[in-house]
């Protein structure tokens, strides 16, 4: 909620006007504060009907570094063929 915050004041200050508009903070302000009953993807009235946008709050650093790891082992062989070479 914070990053959407901060990036609105930073556009305001450069650009005059919010990065994020009015319904897109309704939806991260809504997901924040409830996201049992709030959808992280919603649809923005401005968008095509098949594009959806994300307002959840993804902890990146807790989702990668997470104690569960898939390991995958696997063994390589190289082998050398010689061949010999007979003088006569």
């Amino acid at each position: 909620m914070e990053y959407t915050q901060w990036m609105n004041d930073a556009n305001t200050t450069s650009n005059g006007s919010n990065y994020f508009d009015d319904i897109t903070m309704e939806h991260v302000r809504n997901y924040y504060n409830d996201p049992v009953n709030n959808l992280p993807v919603f649809h923005h009235p401005d968008d095509a009907a098949s594009k959806y946008r994300y307002c959840g709050n993804t902890d990146w650093y807790e989702a990668l570094n997470k104690k569960k790891v898939i390991r995958c082992n696997s063994t390589t062989s190289v082998y050398k063929a010689v061949a010999k070479q007979q003088n006569i």
